[in-house]
């Protein structure tokens, strides 16, 4: 190509979308906009996802991420955020890679840990098993050689349980999609050190299943593959 010719326009996209959610439109959206984009990049996700009935009419329930902003001054469109009713690790992402500038001094070489958490939920991390010195939902840990394993298990155990807990090995990760998020399990082993048994009003039964009994207790696919994967290496080591 000769330095006069032209640079071709890369292909673009047209897209209408919901002016207030930047979303499909459903045919009972008002409140309209024309987009582009570049090709493979607009919007797939239709409005409808966020847009629910309710008694006074349609509410906008936005993804757990919106919980700061949706009981901030800002929020002008009077949205609420999805009610969370489990702890989820949004960062880091599981099997996350990250690498250490040398040129960079080491208190500016910082991972920000995060976590989605029940309004009323205390969350207490531990980096490799141990606890850190940080408490809610995010906090930045500066990054260290190695392989390390983040987890905010421990609280979640105890309210959700009854039972004071310490990890012991890391078991593995598997990972499914939901509306809006790709929820990752990251599973690990532990040994009960207190408490009894209880269950929180999120749970309708429990049992204490051997290895060999696990094939018998449906789960959702990605984690019922997984726990029939480890019963059969636990077996076998």
């Amino acid at each position: 190509m000769s330095e006069s010719s032209p640079i071709p326009w890369p292909r673009r996209a047209r897209q209408i979308l919901l002016r207030v959610i930047g979303r499909i439109p459903t045919p009972e959206s008002s409140g309209v906009v024309t987009e582009w984009f570049l090709a493979g990049t607009e919007p797939t996700e239709p409005a409808s996802v966020w847009l629910k009935p309710g008694p006074g009419g349609t509410r906008l329930v936005l993804p757990p991420e919106y919980q700061t902003w949706c009981a901030s001054p800002h929020n002008h469109l009077g949205a609420e955020a999805e009610v969370v009713k489990q702890l989820i690790i949004r960062t880091p992402t599981d099997g996350g890679r990250y690498v250490i500038d040398p040129s960079l001094a080491p208190e500016q070489q910082m991972l920000l840990l995060k976590a989605i958490a029940p309004a009323d939920a205390m969350v207490n991390w531990t980096v490799d098993g141990k606890p850190v010195e940080a408490t809610g939902t995010s906090f930045f840990w500066r990054l260290e050689p190695g392989k390390h394993i983040a987890t905010a298990l421990h609280r979640e155990a105890l309210e959700e349980t009854g039972l004071g807990v310490e990890i012991t090995a890391h078991a593995g990760s598997t990972t499914f999609e939901m509306a809006h998020a790709q929820i990752v399990v990251l599973c690990l082993e532990a040994r009960v050190l207190s408490g009894r048994l209880r269950l929180s009003d999120e749970h309708d039964d429990f049992v204490w299943a051997p290895l060999p009994e696990l094939a018998s207790w449906p789960s959702t696919p990605a984690v019922d593959a997984f726990m029939l994967d480890y019963a059969r290496r636990k077996q076998s080591s």
